[in-house]
């Protein structure tokens, strides 16, 4: 019976098979347990954290292949004939991408425990701008090899295929104008550093902390934990505002209208309690004396022109709240009116 032919192979032969998918699996389920039990717990009593990242970015492309290895054994015990050369290349494929795949995982390990550490090694914030596109390099460089390997497998002439594109191919596949001007808008962000990684800007009507600088785009994350992604070209051709430069400081600016019925001892008062209330914060920055002026006998209002300065642009808000409350407080209890836009009509008779 064992001696059966059936499609070309015994049963014997069918049962080898089996018997070598099943051994391929428990040999890879044996690996796979002394990564997780015996690598993983003596790296993990190593003081460095890298050889636990690789051991955890190796353990499953390496598991992988001691399967693809035992069924691709098992299954050329078969006789195939003309069957051979797909599964030769279909093996390869597989082979490929999961090589590629396992390229890939550490090449995180090399961005995330080499180039970023180099990064904030260094005084300029620079480097952690070409840390992201430095990581998509590393990852196309990669894919770019895998396909080469794959092509010349294949039969394709890599070299001539390369040569055939020449400076003039590349130049043409590149210079489409809107790709043009991201690469060259993103070189000119490189360069002359309007802003960093980190800071506060403000584009348009697009305003928000910049997470990411591409070469060809940057993400800005808003007030609204929306990322919005700008193309290089309209960062550097718009009006950009950077609230992080040249400090953290922040100059607060409003007008206050009084009625016209204030006295001049009220509108010393008034100027006394704006004072008060904005000093008495400790988020004002000290340095920079609050500026109150009668600036202006406006159509409705007598006009209070006002101006501080924040420590830190990220409270502005909660306290602008706090000193505005302060001032209508203390001006309820002084008498003291706000104005609103009247019209008064004189009709002669």
């Amino acid at each position: 019976m064992l001696e059966t032919v059936i499609l070309g192979n015994t049963v014997m032969q069918y049962i080898e098979v089996i018997g070598i998918a099943i051994g391929s699996l428990l040999a890879a389920k044996v690996l796979y347990f002394l990564f997780k039990n015996v690598i993983g717990a003596a790296v993990a009593k190593t003081e460095t954290k890298l050889d636990d990242e690789l051991v955890d970015k190796a353990e499953e492309p390496l598991v992988l292949l001691v399967v693809l290895a035992g069924l691709y054994f098992g299954i050329t015990r078969l006789s195939l004939d003309s069957g051979l050369m797909w599964v030769n290349n279909g093996t390869y494929l597989i082979v490929v991408a999961v090589l590629t795949w396992l390229a890939l995982r550490l090449a995180d390990v090399a961005v995330k425990f080499w180039l970023k550490p180099l990064a904030k090694k260094s005084k300029s914030k620079v480097d952690d701008q070409l840390v992201p596109i430095a990581d998509k390099v590393l990852k196309l460089v990669i894919l770019t090899f895998a396909t080469i390997m794959v092509l010349s497998h294949f039969g394709y002439n890599v070299d001539a295929l390369i040569a055939g594109l020449g400076v003039g191919g590349i130049a043409v596949a590149l210079a489409t104008k809107d790709y043009l001007e991201n690469i060259i808008g993103g070189l000119t962000i490189f360069t002359d550093k309007p802003f960093r990684i980190g800071d506060r800007i403000k584009v348009g009507e697009v305003e928000g902390t910049v997470k990411e600088v591409g070469i060809r785009s940057t993400r800005i994350m808003t007030f609204d934990n929306t990322l919005v992604i700008i193309p290089n070209s309209q960062m550097v051709t718009s009006k950009l505002v950077n609230v992080s430069e040249p400090n953290r400081t922040i100059a607060v600016k409003m007008t206050l209208g009084l009625v016209y019925s204030t006295t001049v001892d009220q509108m010393e008062k008034a100027k006394k309690i704006i004072k008060k209330a904005i000093l008495k914060n400790d988020e004002i920055d000290e340095k920079y004396e609050p500026l109150i002026f009668f600036s202006e006998f406006g159509d409705s209002a007598l006009k209070l022109w006002v101006k501080y300065r924040i420590k830190d642009y990220s409270n502005k808000l909660t306290i602008t709240d706090k000193i505005n409350m302060e001032i209508k407080r203390e001006f309820e209890k002084a008498k003291i009116d706000f104005a609103y836009p009247t019209q008064t009509v004189y009709v002669k008779k």
